[in-house]
């Protein structure tokens, strides 16, 4: 993601099914997984004209749902909600309730700011740093979100629990 956005491209569609895990060797011949975003089929380089609701709804910002104006920050709203699976091992909101089963309802209570469950982290002492990058990558202002390059630091300075 921080590659794409450098170059002013937006994924749009970061979801798991968009995802691949691949590992690379470091210096000390350890296994450090990676994850490389496939399906450039939705790209667009930002100064590009977008189309609304594209992408995948569980994973699509706000701003999109509404069809406003949109930018780079869609991309890291999504990469909230992947991170989020990715560490509760939850898809999300499907500990919500049915009211959000509903495609209209679900865009309401997102666009009104209605997010995961963040008490579905798990107990341990990265959960308050975690915590905050959700909560920055779902804010429903897009100028708010942090950045590509932002995001990738702040998940390099989460304490690993492993």
């Amino acid at each position: 993601m921080e590659y794409l956005h450098a170059n002013n491209i937006l994924h749009r569609d970061v979801k798991p099914t968009n995802c691949l895990l691949s590992a690379v060797h470091d210096a000390d011949l350890e296994l450090i997984p990676q994850i490389k975003l496939a399906d450039l089929g939705l790209a667009r380089h930002e100064a590009q004209e977008m189309s609304t609701r594209v992408g995948t709804l569980l994973y699509m910002a706000p701003e999109l749902m509404e069809e406003e104006d949109y930018g780079l920050p869609v991309d890291i709203y999504s990469c909230g909600m992947l991170l989020y699976e990715l560490v509760t091992g939850l898809v999300p909101y499907s500990t919500s309730d049915a009211r959000l089963q509903n495609d209209v309802a679900f865009i309401l209570a997102v666009a009104s700011g209605e997010r995961p469950a963040l008490a579905d982290l798990p107990a341990n002492e990265a959960a308050e740093e975690l915590g905050g990058i959700l909560y920055a990558c779902w804010d429903v202002d897009p100028a708010v979100r942090p950045t590509a390059a932002t995001l990738a630091e702040r998940l390099r300075n989460v304490p690993d629990v492993a």
